[in-house]
């Protein structure tokens, strides 16, 4: 893989809309949070090379485990129901509490992923998921503190883990952001790339910059682009390229 922008250009056979995401992926990847920044804006056939930092999956203990952080709340919410209908018992308040420990740290874990990933706060269904951590520690956490000031709770300290669950929920309530709501993602999109754009040097903005620049040079030498768009894409401030020579929506999958 070439490792410049005019490296890029000197190797590119024809040129298409999706190439200025390459060419300015490759200006701009010595910048760890600029070149995330803009893997927000990306059509997904560029994330490969604006989302370098980003977490794999971990293989086959994915699926399981984000299926019991979904379950075991519901599940701790169920045992601590189940001892308010018994007479004279105790309570498993430090099984409760381990069940909801293990979902929130697990999808705290999953939130951290969506945080590095593109489009990660606009996940279809994210905040629904939220409410199954949020609703059953919630009354789980109720009953636990009932069961200890009536001092028959086994294992007090699992109140901690309910807590922590409930306390996911209303953080993930926060976080994600309803996927109709593409205005508001947008906006939180730019917010990150236009920080990330101001904390470059002057010495790195000019790198980038020149970079870019001497790569158009080639492009429009070769005859892969005309002097307009050669000329257009000159005028473009650092990470304002392929957003407006390749919007995400005018770039084919």
């Amino acid at each position: 893989m070439s490792h410049s922008a005019v490296e890029y250009a000197h190797q590119a056979e024809e040129w298409s809309a999706l190439d200025w995401w390459h060419l300015e992926a490759r200006a701009v990847a010595r910048h760890p949070d600029l070149t995330h920044a803009l893997a927000f804006f990306a059509p997904p056939a560029a994330w490969t090379q604006l989302s370098r930092g980003v977490p794999k999956a971990l293989g086959c203990l994915m699926v399981p485990a984000h299926i019991a952080s979904l379950t075991l709340p519901v599940s701790a919410a169920v045992m601590m129901t189940a001892w308010l209908g018994e007479t004279e018992a105790t309570a498993p308040v430090a099984v409760a509490g381990a069940f909801a420990g293990f979902a929130a740290a697990w999808s705290l874990f999953g939130m951290s992923r969506d945080a590095r990933s593109p489009d990660g706060r606009a996940v279809n269904g994210a905040r629904l998921l939220a409410l199954l951590h949020l609703l059953p520690s919630s009354i789980a956490t109720v009953l636990a503190l009932l069961a200890i000031g009536h001092g028959v709770a086994i294992g007090a300290v699992g109140i901690v883990g309910l807590l922590a669950d409930v306390a996911y929920g209303i953080a993930a309530l926060r976080f994600y952001v309803p996927t109709s709501d593409s205005a508001a993602t947008e906006q939180l999109n730019l917010r990150r790339l236009n920080r990330a754009v101001e904390a470059l040097d002057h010495h790195a903005r000019l790198e980038i910059l020149a970079d870019l620049h001497h790569a158009i040079d080639v492009l429009e030498q070769r005859a892969l682009i005309d002097a307009d768009l050669a000329r257009a894409a000159r005028n473009q401030p650092v990470a304002s390229l392929a957003r407006t020579m390749a919007p995400r929506e005018r770039v084919k999958p």
